[in-house]
């Protein structure tokens, strides 16, 4: 809630937004973001799985470079999702998210 205090006078907890990752941006990610899906052993991740997964992170994790885009009209922000592949290894992910307060809704913009 301080970060969001940067972009609201009334910032919201995050607990209680839902997390929103689109079938289209999920296989934009896994194609473009390749990469860094497969290192963190996510190629079989679903949205439904990818949301469980962000929003676990969120109460976890400092969120930072909260920027409000004045061009595309958004605010959004950072956290770093860490998880482990088949062999155990740590693997960090950035994932950028919405912040939609009006919908109480984070929306997945990118992870890699």
């Amino acid at each position: 809630e301080f970060s969001l205090n940067a972009v609201s006078p009334t910032p919201l907890s995050l607990e209680t937004f839902e997390v929103e990752v689109e079938e289209a941006k999920l296989s934009y990610i896994k194609a473009e973001k390749a990469g860094s899906v497969i290192r963190a052993g996510l190629e079989g991740v679903t949205s439904e799985d990818l949301c469980l997964l962000i929003r676990q992170r969120i109460s976890e994790s400092y969120i930072y470079n909260m920027t409000t885009d004045a061009r595309h009209g958004i605010t959004k922000f950072n956290v770093i999702i860490e998880v482990e592949n088949s062999s155990g290894t740590p693997t960090r992910l950035l994932a950028a998210l919405e912040y939609q307060a009006n919908h109480r809704k984070l929306r997945l913009i990118t992870l890699y």
